[in-house]
């Protein structure tokens, strides 16, 4: 991990550039099908993320829906700026207060990778309900405690475990306990699949294991999830939580 503990927590450049040196940044884990999970409810319309980043899952999303974005960092919504020009909105928010936009305004709504970041999910849960209309869907993504990388492989050094601003992690029938109080209705739970290579100490000492578990590994999880195939929850690095605002 590059950075310091202080640079990872204003989530700037350091944060955000360690991200670079995984080539499968943009295919693996839950941003590839999740516009398709999401369209099956919701095939179109307004879509907020919260805690955008610089853009990339927006910039998906942008070929289904007419999308804006949030994040607490200047440095990622500069990024945002420049990779998705056909936002309708970019603001600068703090996820753990009340958002600047209108209730009933988006039919969809997305935090990937957020909720771990924040002292109280219980107001971005609850914001999320605000902005939906009736119908809408509430996508959440977060890493996943019960995966195997975590609790025996290498728990000490699993993706959950390395990020020095992960201070809520819970697994995913808390989250969908969390939702469920606000009001949504569970859609969907599905975990990603393994790809925070390596998992062995061959692979983590020489390149050519590494690269070994990259293709027998983390390429077949990325298939079979971008497949819509359910993978088991100790499979899976990340959690994906789908919900609705039910229609009155």
């Amino acid at each position: 991990m590059s950075g310091s503990s202080d640079d990872f927590r204003t989530f700037g450049r350091a944060y955000h550039e360690r991200f670079r040196e995984n080539p499968f940044t943009r295919v693996f884990g839950q941003r590839g099908p999740l516009l398709r999970f999401i369209a099956r409810y919701v095939p179109g319309g307004r879509l907020l993320d919260i805690g955008c980043g610089q853009g990339a899952w927006l910039s998906q999303a942008v070929r289904r829906f007419r999308v804006s974005g949030c994040d607490t960092s200047e440095y990622a919504l500069e990024g945002a700026r420049r990779n998705v020009p056909a936002a309708e909105r970019l603001a600068a928010v703090d996820a753990n207060r009340p958002l600047p936009f209108e209730s009933g305004s988006f039919d969809a709504v997305t935090a990937l990778d957020v909720v771990e970041h924040l002292h109280a999910p219980e107001t971005l849960i609850a914001e999320a309900w605000r902005l939906l209309r009736p119908g809408g869907v509430f996508a959440l993504t977060t890493p996943n405690p019960r995966c195997r990388s975590a609790t025996s492989w290498k728990p000490q050094d699993w993706h959950g475990a390395r990020d020095v601003t992960h201070i809520n992690m819970k697994p995913a029938d808390a989250w969908v306990a969390m939702i469920e109080a606000q009001g949504f209705k569970t859609l969907d739970v599905r975990f990603d699949g393994l790809w925070d290579v390596p998992y062995s100490s061959a692979g983590k000492r020489w390149r050519l294991a590494k690269l070994f578990e990259h293709a027998a590994v983390q390429l077949p999880s990325i298939l079979a999830y971008n497949a819509g195939i359910r993978i088991p929850e100790p499979l899976g690095e990340n959690a994906v939580v789908l919900a609705v605002k039910p229609s009155a």
